[in-house]
């Protein structure tokens, strides 16, 4: 009846804080959060053993984006100074090309005319072919210390010696037979000019100005193209410096993530034991409860 039989306990909010804390986190939630702790305990496992590998492989690449700018500067600076080198030869070249015209001209017009003043155009001018010879052999001593693979090109002759002994030994000739002429301007030059229209200087002519051209067309364009795969090569070392930074950023961002999984992790379990814990405790309660009331 209404009054008789035991009367059915009316559940009670809890009103401490561990009891609010089990009612919040409850078991339904505990057996929810238990895979995804399972699979973070996975990736714990899977990131201890990976994680030595890549906090070695951050420390080398880092070392490397360290040590690799200086060495693409100077190969960079090398690269400048070849460049300069180069634009010199080809002015040298030019230089050499005009005042061979120049001497050959004024040599001419003496031995035609007599006059004094292409004597005088002429002796101004035959010590800056000189000059410009000379400079070429320096800057090509230096281009194939430089670049030694050059001289098979030239048949594993030295180049320098080889620009000695054809082009400059030609203008040598040529200026032996037009300083002859022009000392002899003045009187009885007209026994010399034949000199300078004959076969022997002819010859000599070609010598020098296919000498010249192979120059040109030998050492400064095989110059170009080992500056030009230098370039490449350090666009390529400026690539991979800027992918190993990324790279280093990556991992440093991955290791940032284990540490976070780490802790979070731990978090986690704790708080699942915490939980664990206060539902046995509040079973616990319960059972004794029932166990007082039925006595």
């Amino acid at each position: 009846g209404r009054g008789g039989g035991a009367r059915k306990k009316v559940y009670k909010r809890p009103t401490s804080c561990f009891g609010k804390l089990a009612e919040a986190l409850s078991v339904r939630d505990f057996f929810v959060r238990a895979p995804r702790f399972k699979r973070r305990e996975r990736s714990m496992r899977f990131l201890r053993g990976w994680m030595p590998w890549v906090v070695l492989m951050s420390n080398v690449v880092a070392l490397g984006c360290v040590l690799s700018p200086p060495f693409i500067q100077m190969e960079t600076e090398d690269m400048v100074r070849m460049g300069h080198t180069l634009r010199e030869l080809s002015e040298l070249v030019s230089e050499i090309q005009y005042y061979d015209e120049v001497l050959t001209s004024s040599a001419r017009l003496c031995a035609l005319t007599g006059d004094l003043r292409w004597m005088s155009r002429y002796l101004i001018n035959v010590g800056h072919i000189d000059s410009a010879i000379n400079g070429v052999v320096s800057r090509i001593e230096e281009v194939q210390k430089k670049y030694p693979q050059m001289t098979e090109r030239f048949g594993g002759v030295n180049i320098a010696e080889f620009f000695l002994d054809t082009t400059d030994a030609a203008n040598r000739k040529l200026i032996d037979l037009e300083s002859a002429v022009v000392d002899n301007c003045t009187h009885a030059a007209i026994h010399y000019r034949d000199s300078l229209f004959n076969d022997e200087y002819n010859t000599n002519k070609v010598i020098l100005l296919e000498g010249l051209d192979k120059l040109s067309k030998d050492v400064i364009q095989n110059v170009e193209e080992q500056e030009t795969a230098n370039l490449e090569t350090v666009t390529v070392s400026y690539f991979w410096v800027v992918v190993s930074l990324i790279a280093v950023r990556g991992l440093s961002g991955l290791l940032f993530v284990y540490y976070y999984i780490k802790y979070n992790w731990l978090e986690d379990k704790v708080k699942i034991v915490t939980v664990k814990k206060a539902i046995e405790d509040t079973l616990n309660a319960q059972s004794s409860s029932k166990q007082k009331g039925s006595k």
